[in-house]
């Protein structure tokens, strides 16, 4: 239902939303390139994890989810402190711009390149297995 599938969007967003600022802390104090591979790695695993999360019952679904926004959520932190650190001042604002751009064009065109827009049957098909 709606509201299952409600459940499922937020858990993602709490998640991302909670490790935005302690993403920036660990990228300082670790290095954005190190904060950014242990992000990947776990978005990695969490998300080849979710169709057994989904397969497990409501509550594994909802922590795969909560654990992917998580990781995710270091993503953008860690990548400016990366170009903070390795693009001169004069161009940085330009190269965050198409580094910006080609995050949202990605995630467009890897939705439409997906074929069958894998995310959305993973959470609708999820969703409708649960009153």
């Amino acid at each position: 239902d709606k509201q299952f599938c409600g459940a499922v969007l937020s858990a993602f967003f709490a998640g991302y939303g909670a490790t935005q600022v302690y993403g920036g802390v660990l990228s300082d104090k670790y290095g954005g390139s190190a904060v950014l591979a242990l992000g990947l790695g776990v978005w990695s695993l969490a998300t080849a994890l979710t169709p057994m999360a989904a397969a497990a019952g409501a509550v594994p679904l909802l922590a795969a989810r909560a654990v992917l926004g998580m990781a995710q959520g270091v993503a953008f932190p860690a990548m400016h402190a990366l170009l903070a650190k390795h693009v001169p001042s004069k161009v940085r604002s330009g190269a965050i711009g198409i580094i910006m751009a080609c995050a949202h064009i990605g995630t467009a065109t890897g939705e439409l390149r997906s074929g069958a827009f894998w995310t959305c049957a993973l959470l609708c098909g999820s969703c409708q297995r649960y009153p």
